[in-house]
């Protein structure tokens, strides 16, 4: 999973968020927005992060993992989801 985000960065991951929906593998998909979701936090941007932490919680839920619970908790904290 990508650490960091340079603009080669971003092309690999909307490569790889594209092959995962091509695949149907909502882990990858998940993954993928946390990922981003939580490097945009320390960044400092947290619309971009809530935005992202939102796509990873409604795929989470479509998938029926387990993080969906996690993901709500993290998006309750922000004030970006009603409990």
């Amino acid at each position: 999973m990508i650490t960091s985000y340079s603009n080669d960065d971003l092309d690999i991951a909307n490569f790889e968020l594209q092959k995962a929906f091509s695949e149907n593998d909502l882990e990858t998909v998940v993954n993928i927005y946390r990922s981003k979701a939580e490097f945009d936090l320390k960044a400092g941007d947290e619309k971009s992060a809530y935005f992202l932490m939102t796509q990873a919680y409604i795929y989470a839920l479509e998938g029926g993992f387990s993080v969906a619970k996690e993901l709500k908790k993290i998006l309750i904290l922000a004030g970006r989801e009603a409990l």
